[in-house]
């Protein structure tokens, strides 16, 4: 399988921001995923002209998104990552690339590479909704952090230690 033409068979995910970081266009695999994640309001249109960086929650998260962008723009050549973008039910694997555009645009473009279940449902939190006792979550490898580790979610939900809910139950 290549990551670079149609990994799982679903259209890579693409944006493009301006020197500015304001979204100028999305494609259609970026409506498809909002969709198909509960997020149709996140569809394309309703972007264009909003800064990236209000759909991005986390002061290390936020900081690294930019430095990634900044890297490309100085560079002038592509950057690769690989980063994991779960959803409460299953792992979804992805790659990234990142490319400097005419202008100072970027453009991000993001493949699935596979996916596995998860035993049980993990709750999973963003930045802003986290309390004194939340975990955690690295937005890169989707591990929780218990002490001086990072681990997997459903380890600790094995362990007892993160209390899977469903929100059907």
């Amino acid at each position: 399988m290549d990551p670079f033409t149609d990994a799982l068979a679903i259209p890579p995910v693409e944006m493009i921001v301006d020197a500015d970081d304001r979204i100028l266009s999305c494609n259609r695999g970026w409506d498809a995923f909002a969709r198909a994640n509960g997020a149709p309001a996140l569809a394309g249109a309703a972007l264009i002209g909003t800064p990236l960086l209000d759909f991005i929650t986390g002061k290390v998260t936020r900081a690294f998104t930019q430095t990634l962008l900044a890297r490309v723009r100085v560079s002038g050549r592509p950057l690769i990552l690989p980063y994991r973008c779960d959803s409460s039910n299953e792992r979804r694997f992805m790659r990234m690339v990142i490319v400097s555009l005419a202008g100072g645009g970027v453009r991000l473009r993001h493949w699935l590479l596979k996916t596995e279940p998860l035993e049980q449902w993990i709750p999973l939190e963003t930045a802003m909704q986290r309390g004194r006792e939340t975990f955690i979550r690295c937005s890169l490898c989707n591990l929780i952090k218990q002490g001086d580790a990072w681990l997997e979610p459903a380890l600790l939900v094995r362990q007892r230690r993160l209390r899977p809910t469903r929100p059907w139950q």
